[in-house]
Parts: C-alpha cells; sequence; structure tokens
C-alpha cells in the first residue's frame, strides 16, 4: 500500500506531469479538492480507473470545509483498504497546500507515501497571463507570500521586509485581506504606482486578469482563487492564452461521453471552455454484429470496405473481436476511408486504405471511387442506422452488390434538465450526429433559445433546421478537426 500526495497544477490538465498521469491510471482511490477538479470535460480524475473510489474533500472560502485532521484520517483509513491512494491537491502538494501536514500523519501512522510535485500557481498563473515572474534588468528575483494570514496579527509576514525585497511579489490566497496587504506594503515605502495584475482561475478558458497598480486595485473587483502579481513585471502583457481565438466561449459537446473528451481537449487546445452534457450513447449492433461477420465472411479478393467515421472502424474492430475473429478477416478486401481521421483510426489497427476522398464527404467518396474492375465485385459498407443513402445509391450504379452492415447504433440520452440548460447557456453547441440533434429535442432544449449550433457535416445540418434552430454553422471537412476549425473561423469573424 501506498499513498501518492500528487500535484494536479493550476487548472490546465495539460499541464499535469507524466509520473502524476501514470499513478492516476493505477489508482484504487482519490481523494481530491476544489482545485484538483477541472469540471468541464477535462477532469484529470476520467484518467483513474471507473472502479476506483473518487471522494471530495474540498474547502471554498464560503462553503462547508472538510477539516484537515479528518482528511488525514481517511487517507489512513484508505491506506490500510487499498493498494494505491492518490490524494489530487490543486498546484504543488508543499506549496501552500498542507501536503507537509498530510505527509507527517502518513508517516506517524507508518503509511508509506510518495510525493509527486505538481507545476505550482505562483509561477504558471502569470505565464497564462503574459507575466513573466522574472525579467532581466528588472526583476531578478521573486517571493512567493501567502495572503491567508491576518496582516494585522503579530504573527504575520514581515510587509515591510516584503516591500523591500525588490524583485517580483506573487500573493495567493490574499483576495480578502489585500486592502489591508497593500495598505502595508504602501506604508513600507512601496510606490503607489507599482504595477499589480490579479489573475483568477488562471490557465482555464475563465482566466480573468486584471491590471491596475497598488493604489488603485479595487479589492471588490477580486473573487478567489486569485493569484495576485506584484512589481515592474505585471506591466508586461505577453498574453498568448487569452488571445487564443476560442477564448472564454463555451462550447456545448454533446458526444459520447466515451468520445467527448477528444473534441473537448481540441476546444480547450484553441482556448475554448467545453461544457460536455452527452445527448447520445453508442452501443453495440443491435443484432451483435450477425450481419456484419456474414458480409466480412462473403468479401473476395478485390471486393472494397468503406467505413464513413472513426465510430465505424472502432466498432468494426470491435465487432471482428468479441465474436472471436481477428484482422485477417479483411486481409484481400480495398479499404476506403471518408476522412483522414478514419484513415488514422485504421491505422490503429495496422491498416492503411487504398482510397481516402479529398472531399471528407460521401459525395466525395462516391466522386472518387473507381470503376467496378470485374464481375460481381461489390461494397460492404459499415455505417449506423438511419445513415445518408448517398455512398449506396451512388455506388450501386457501379458494383453488382452493395451490402450496408451495422458496426454500431446510437441511443438517446436523456439529461437532466439542468444539464441542458447548461448547454442552452453555451455560445454554440456542437452536434456530430441528427441523434444528438433529436435527443436535444427531446430532452426539452429549445432550439429557438441556443445562440448559434455547429454541425459536423451536411446531415446533422439538416437535422438541426429541421429541429429548428435559428443560427447554425457546418464544419467544411466532416470531422471533428473540421468541427473546431468551423468554430475558430466563425468566432474569428
Amino acid at each position: 500500500m501506498a499513498v501518492y500526495l500528487l500535484g494536479a497544477g493550476p487548472g490546465d490538465p495539460g499541464l499535469l506531469t507524466v509520473k502524476g498521469a501514470s499513478i492516476l491510471r493505477q489508482a484504487d482511490a482519490v481523494v481530491y479538492d476544489r482545485l484538483a477538479n477541472f469540471p468541464s470535460g477535462l477532469s484529470i480524475l476520467n484518467l483513474a480507473p471507473d472502479s476506483a473510489e473518487k471522494i471530495y474533500v474540498g474547502k471554498s472560502p464560503d462553503g462547508p470545509r472538510v477539516k484537515q485532521p479528518d482528511i488525514n484520517a481517511l487517507l489512513i483509513k484508505l491506506a490500510k483498504k487499498h493498494k494505491v491512494v492518490v490524494r489530487l491537491k490543486g498546484g504543488d502538494p508543499f506549496v501552500f497546500a498542507r501536503g507537509g501536514e498530510e505527509a507527517e500523519a502518513l508517516a506517524q501512522a507508518g503509511v508509506p507515501y510518495e510525493i509527486i510535485p505538481g507545476i505550482t500557481s505562483p509561477i504558471a498563473v502569470p505565464a497564462y497571463a503574459g507575466i513573466p515572474v522574472t525579467f532581466r534588468h528588472s526583476s531578478t528575483s521573486f517571493t512567493v507570500i501567502t495572503g491567508h494570514v491576518d496582516p494585522e496579527n503579530e504573527e504575520s509576514i514581515d510587509w515591510e521586509a516584503a516591500a523591500k525585497l525588490g524583485g517580483t511579489l506573487i500573493i495567493l490566497m490574499g483576495v480578502a485581506r489585500f486592502k489591508e496587504i497593500a495598505s502595508k506594503l504602501l506604508s513600507a515605502g512601496m510606490s503607489a504606482d507599482t504595477p499589480v495584475a490579479a489573475v483568477r482561475w488562471g490557465t482555464r478558458p475563465n482566466q480573468k486578469t486584471i491590471r491596475a497598480t497598488l493604489a488603485t486595485l479595487d479589492p471588490a473587483h477580486l473573487e478567489p482563487p486569485m493569484t495576485i502579481v506584484i512589481g515592474s513585471v505585471a506591466e508586461k502583457n505577453l498574453s498568448w492564452f487569452e488571445s487564443l481565438p476560442l477564448f472564454s466561449k463555451k462550447i456545448g459537446v454533446t458526444r459520447d461521453e466515451k468520445q467527448a473528451e477528444s473534441l473537448a481537449s481540441d476546444i480547450f487546445s484553441v482556448g475554448g471552455e467545453p461544457v460536455v452534457v452527452p445527448l447520445i450513447k453508442i452501443a453495440p449492433p443491435r443484432d451483435g454484429g450477425e450481419a456484419l461477420l456474414k458480409g466480412l465472411f462473403s468479401l473476395d479478393e478485390g471486393d472494397w470496405l468503406v467505413c464513413n467515421s472513426t465510430n465505424a472502424v472502432s466498432h468494426l474492430f470491435d465487432v471482428i473481436k468479441s465474436n472471436g475473429h481477428d484482422v485477417r478477416m479483411l486481409g484481400v478486401a480495398l479499404i476506403a476511408a471518408v476522412g483522414d481521421a478514419t484513415a488514422r483510426e485504421f491505422g490503429r489497427y495496422s491498416f492503411v486504405p487504398d482510397l481516402v476522398p479529398k472531399d471528407f464527404s460521401g459525395e466525395g467518396l462516391v466522386k472518387e471511387f473507381p470503376d467496378s474492375t470485374h464481375y460481381g465485385q461489390k461494397v460492404l459498407i459499415v455505417a449506423p442506422p438511419n445513415a445518408s443513402e448517398t455512398v449506396p445509391k451512388g455506388l450501386e450504379q457501379k458494383y453488382d452488390e452493395i451490402l450496408v452492415c451495422e458496426a454500431y447504433h446510437t441511443k438517446q440520452v436523456k439529461p437532466a434538465a439542468e444539464e441542458i440548460e447548461r448547454l442552452t447557456e453555451c455560445d454554440v453547441i456542437t452536434f456530430a450526429s441528427p441523434s444528438a440533434v433529436e435527443s436535444f429535442v427531446s430532452a426539452g432544449g429549445d432550439p429557438s433559445s441556443v445562440k448559434l449550433a455547429a454541425s459536423i457535416g451536411p446531415v446533422t445540418e439538416s437535422a438541426v433546421k429541421e429541429a429548428g434552430f435559428k443560427n447554425s454553422i457546418v464544419a467544411e471537412r466532416y470531422d471533428t478537426g473540421g468541427l473546431v476549425d468551423a468554430l475558430v473561423k466563425h468566432f474569428s469573424s
């Protein structure tokens, strides 16, 4: 048994260390706090196994608080029950995070533990706000101070000494007492014109940066969690994160829960805040794959296998494996994939498609599809129910036999009313299938109240328009990458 005191970093899930991710994947139990949980579809808690216990012990300034001795006792209790216990803490466990107290409690109880550092907010948050904590010739040092202690307390920080240190002052947990802190620094001789930057929810899509001076920063505009930077570097505005094309935009993601994270990650990479509310669930074929297997067994040399999505590819191989077969079933077939993403999915199984049309659409596939080369040549199309008839109709003039088989089907998910409300409040809702559109409406969503709908392709776009969405855009490239590109193009213009 062992307890791992793991730093989750300041918020961006991509800042979790490689070692931290590896330990989380092995966790039997995870005890996490408020700042370690990224709530918008990219929570690093998703790295932990589904079977792991996940226990929230967060503290918030005005909310209920779990007492530290109770957290210590919980870690000891879990360690006796599980092999791998992860204590997931925002930032770094040893930087104003009480990780030292937890380590001491574990040591006294004879529980093995390990410290896994995390990227700490005093460095990362200013960086995401475009503020270097040191700058040659102007700030050659930085000091990190907790603002949690009452400045009037006799055992408080020596603010007079802090004011004379020079370099950059970084104050954590200082929102509630900033007025008193600023007064102490001014009284100690720090200039009223000293630049100050206060960054809330740093490294996340809802990051907000307030720039002022020591004398003009209004505490009424401050709200935790905030990192406050004081010094000449706070004047620097090397903004990059807040300049990303989708920064601060809330983007609804309605895909299957297991597939949502990929799209959410792409949205986050360009500054958007993904709001994941799955409206569909991808399920195995309703006949257990019987028709698909029969179709695969019928493929002769030179016949074609066509997949129009990554789902079609992954579930094709799921059907093959779950029925006790292997990839040799596809050894004699030619393969066509609609889109680069679908081609890459084939690559995961060591197959290189023979045809990937330049236009990622059914029409593009039909246009580039070669004519039949011999009598009896057939095409097996792997598609979900209610898929577009464009490909089978377009190819039936060229080939003697067209088979359309189901490798998966979609089920509607009915989310709670508050989840639908979360989607409706987004700047845009993305839809990757007509089924998701139908699910939104059947769950009580009002298309007329949605600011913007974004569709992955024309088939989904038709469903969006039929449902009554007033404003919509459609991806030019019919995959999730194309969907994100369409969002960037729309909001950039």
